[in-house]
C-alpha cells in the first residue's frame, strides 16, 4: 500500500516534469497539499530508477523487410475529398440590367419633375394664392 502511494507520487512528479515544471516547486506543491515530505522526497529520488510495474516487452520475432518499411514510415491519412462546387443557374446580366436601369431612369425623371414643379410653385406662390 505504501509502495502504491510512492508510485502514484512518482507518476505525478514525472508528469509535472514532462510539462516543464521545476522539480523543487513540484515537491513543495505536494508537501503543501498534505503529502509527507519523506514520501515526496523518496518518490522524487526514485524517478531515476526503473518502475516496479511490468513494462510490455517488444516482440523478438524476425520481421519481413516489407513489415519493417511499413513500421518506419508513419501512416498517412487518406486524402480528403474535395467539396463539390454546386453551380446555380445564373440569369444572364443582360436580362437583369434593363429592369434595374428602367427603374432608375423612371425615378430620376419623377424626381426632376417634382423639383421643377416645386421651383415653379415657389416662384409663383404669391401670384397663384
Amino acid at each position: 500500500m505504501e509502495n502504491d502511494n510512492i508510485e502514484e507520487l512518482r507518476g505525478a512528479i514525472k508528469n509535472a516534469l514532462e510539462h516543464g515544471h521545476n522539480l523543487e516547486k513540484i515537491k513543495q506543491s505536494f508537501i503543501n497539499a498534505g503529502y509527507p515530505p519523506e514520501k515526496v522526497e523518496q518518490a522524487a529520488q526514485n524517478l531515476s530508477q526503473p518502475s516496479t510495474q511490468p513494462q510490455p516487452k517488444p516482440s523478438l520475432r524476425k520481421m519481413h523487410p516489407s513489415e519493417l518499411k511499413s513500421k518506419t514510415t508513419p501512416p498517412q491519412p487518406p486524402p480528403s475529398p474535395q467539396p463539390k462546387k454546386i453551380e446555380q443557374p445564373k440569369t444572364p446580366p443582360s436580362k437583369v440590367k434593363p429592369k434595374k436601369s428602367k427603374l432608375i431612369i423612371i425615378l430620376i425623371i419623377l424626381s426632376v419633375i417634382i423639383l421643377i414643379g416645386s421651383a415653379l410653385l415657389g416662384l409663383f406662390w404669391d401670384r397663384i394664392f
